[in-house]
């Protein structure tokens, strides 16, 4: 039985299965299940720009790690210069390896096809297509659209929902006054 399974090696997942395997420490088990064969999301498939290049206070802790460990594959002592600019293939690759290091289990190419929940909680996945059958204490959804919502019997909503839904005056709003390109400041 695992202690964790997180489902999608975006960005997200990668950190959360990382975050988990430090929290738990050697003794600990964390696998992380992703769809396609390839991981990192939209930082590996060259979706990154340098809109916050240069700007520190962006990312800590985790984000800031993976970025350190990009600039030092390129041999770029400051990672704020050109981790931003990184290829997807060393993106994926720096991943790779961490999660290695980590000791986090990588599977890829496979999907949740089912999750055996009761009331409260999940308590096993079926992958598909292997049918590998998953027990685990703790399931993290990493996926960008919230797959296994539907699968666990939670009641989803996609889009934007109303200010009046929860008395939310500013829901589906950002604010932004000052607004300069890597120093933007949200009011309310």
């Amino acid at each position: 039985m695992l202690d964790v399974l997180v489902y999608g090696a975006t960005p997200g997942g990668i950190a959360a299965a990382i975050a988990a395997q430090r929290e738990l420490g050697a003794g600990g088990v964390v696998e992380l299940v992703e769809p396609l064969h390839r991981i990192g999301g939209m930082i590996a498939g060259g979706m990154v720009d340098d809109s916050n290049a240069g700007n520190t206070r962006a990312y800590y802790g985790v984000a800031a790690e993976f970025f350190r460990r990009v600039a030092a594959n390129y041999s770029v002592t400051n990672p704020a210069a050109g981790c931003f600019q990184g290829e997807p293939g060393r993106a994926e690759g720096v991943f790779r390896q961490w999660l290695e290091e980590e000791g986090v289990r990588l599977t890829t190419g496979e999907t949740i096809e089912f999750l055996a929940a009761n009331e409260t909680a999940v308590d096993a996945a079926t992958l598909a297509p292997s049918g590998r059958q998953i027990a685990a204490t703790l399931f993290v959804d990493a996926t960008y659209e919230g797959d296994l919502l539907p699968l666990a019997g939670v009641p989803t909503l996609f889009g934007r929902e109303g200010a009046a839904r929860w008395g939310e005056s500013l829901a589906g709003q950002g604010l932004c006054t000052d607004a300069v390109r890597n120093d933007a400041v949200f009011t309310a």
